[in-house]
């Protein structure tokens, strides 16, 4: 990590701290079909403002992108670590970057992948393993967000003022992001993707319920060891791609029946008054390809897309970063840093991942604040969160902005120890403030909270209920934590028999997680 004091104009606070830093980060992309990741050098700024010493991203440089890997599967429910393993130890000797020069980093398994029973255990692994990663999945409108920003689509639709989706059609899911004048408006997501149906010499190996679904609606058989001809390809596709267009020219209450089938998440509205549509994702690889062989169904689905597409009297074309979108997002688009007064207690306390955050604003209560009042606010952020019998801990997003006076730190420090002691279970206490007096209030919370319980105490951020956040340990001499702001769900999949359906693909029972009451 570089620190270019001699680039600005004042180099640092009375405190030492400089006005600019230089991270060098990583993100990874281990998804339905391909597995990448790239290497970014990202140059931040500091604003202080008033109470506010934030930091913010003020350019970026491209250092390494890895080869493209078909993510590897031991089995129909687990992805083969080692392979991915051997896969990131290779690239990141061709790089020349080594684990300890990053300063953090950003993984996120998706589609199918995040599905596969060991999914959890591999993210963990990354996040043990490199120390400074400050993400390890995410779900499908954090990717939606991160693709859109990768291909480029949200600079376009700033730049020309105009209204945008993003497709980013992958391996198992297509997700779509409303932009309007640069701005993301909605995100949402379709059991639509290139690797529904994966072939290995001519053969079907792998059916996923979606592609058994389609085939149903285009009267195509599907099975497991059976070839799969070029026009049964082509139909199937067909069947996939009407489902997209559907999607981005009709109103949700116009859906058929297949395409209200394969939503992943509450459907977007006000599709059919877009200016544009950029294609990116792994699919979006194959238009114009001249491809004469075939893993999957990418190449007849990006013709398709195109074909009904412009039938439809759609604009569609390709991102600037196609395949990538998603992992230049991840590196370039996702990392935030805590203002400069962070209190940790010690070196066990980060990181600290998935923690759901919950909202309490004590600003109606002044500077004559009381502990009993802040705590019974937090049991209030917790009822109205949906998280009063929550068993992990959460990250309590305090909204106040008064003088930070030592008696109403004092106060505040107190009442979130009694809400702890009351409401959250064992486990760091985690505080996000606006403005800058963590240091202080961290300090005060280490008296009141029991000395069993680590203190994580971060300020210059603005959390929303429903937010997760991950923090990152601490860079810089221990005084700013990598930050990302993410939603964040991990589908579980069990076995329920080993028995096979008539098509000869397996049975298999999904369970999922609920966020913001949206199954995603």
């Amino acid at each position: 990590m570089d620190f270019d004091d001699d680039e600005v104009e004042n180099p640092a606070d009375p405190n030492g701290m400089p006005d600019q830093i230089r991270l060098t980060t990583v993100g990874i992309d281990i998804g339905s079909a391909t597995t990448h990741f790239l290497l970014s050098r990202l140059t931040l700024r500091r604003l202080g403002v008033a109470l506010m010493s934030r930091y913010e991203i003020v350019s970026k440089e491209e250092l390494y992108r890895s080869g493209i890997l078909f993510t590897p599967y031991r089995s129909s429910t687990e992805i083969d670590s080692d392979q991915l393993n051997a896969f990131f130890a290779q690239n990141f000797e061709q790089s020349g970057v080594g684990y300890d020069e990053l300063d953090t980093g950003i993984v996120m398994l998706t589609g199918e992948a995040a599905r596969k029973t060991n999914a959890r255990a591999i993210a963990t692994m990354f996040a043990e393993t490199m120390g400074k990663f400050v993400c390890t999945s995410a779900g499908h409108h954090l990717e939606a967000r991160m693709a859109a920003s990768g291909s480029g689509a949200l600079l376009a639709s700033r730049e020309a003022g105009s209204t945008i989706v993003n497709v980013d059609v992958g391996g198992g899911t297509t997700k779509f992001t409303h932009i309007h004048k640069g701005e993301i408006v909605g995100t949402a997501a379709l059991n639509v993707g290139g690797r529904l149906v994966a072939i290995e010499d001519g053969q079907v190996v792998r059916v996923d319920e979606a592609a058994r679904r389609a085939a149903e609606v285009a009267g195509v058989s599907l099975i497991l060891g059976q070839p799969l001809s070029t026009e049964d390809q082509r139909t199937l596709s067909a069947t996939l791609a009407g489902a997209v267009i559907e999607y981005l020219t009709k109103d949700p209450s116009e859906f058929s029946v297949f395409t209200d089938a394969l939503l992943l998440t509450d459907p977007l509205r006000g599709l059919p008054a877009i200016d544009q549509i950029v294609l990116s994702g792994g699919v979006s690889e194959y238009i114009n390809a001249d491809i004469a062989e075939t893993r999957d169904l990418g190449p007849t689905l990006a013709a398709e897309l195109v074909a009904q597409a412009t039938a439809a009297g759609r604009n569609l074309r390709p991102a600037a970063e196609r395949m990538r979108a998603t992992v230049v997002g991840l590196s370039q688009f996702t990392t935030q840093l805590s203002g400069d007064t962070v209190f940790v207690s010690s070196a066990q306390a980060t990181p600290r991942l998935n923690l759901p955050v919950v909202e309490v604003g004590i600003e109606h209560l002044g500077e004559e604040v009381s502990a009993p009042e802040v705590a019974e606010a937090i049991h209030r952020g917790l009822v109205l969160g949906g998280r009063e019998d929550l068993l992990d801990p959460v990250a309590i997003s305090i909204d106040w902005k008064g003088k930070p006076y030592f008696r109403t730190l004092t106060a505040i420090a107190e009442g979130v120890a009694l809400a702890a002691k009351l409401h959250l279970p064992d486990g760091a206490v985690v505080v996000v403030l606006s403005q800058d007096c963590a240091r202080s209030l961290g300090h005060a919370l280490r008296a009141a909270v029991p000395t069993e319980r680590e203190i994580v105490c971060i300020d210059g951020l603005s959390l929303r209920a429903n937010d997760f956040i991950d923090v990152g340990a601490p860079i810089h001499n221990g005084r700013v934590l990598p930050v990302v702001v993410k939603t964040l769900v991990f589908p579980e999949v069990r076995q329920v028999s080993a028995d096979t359906d008539a098509d000869g693909t397996e049975s298999r029972e999904s369970s999922y997680i609920e966020v913001g009451g949206q199954i995603l």
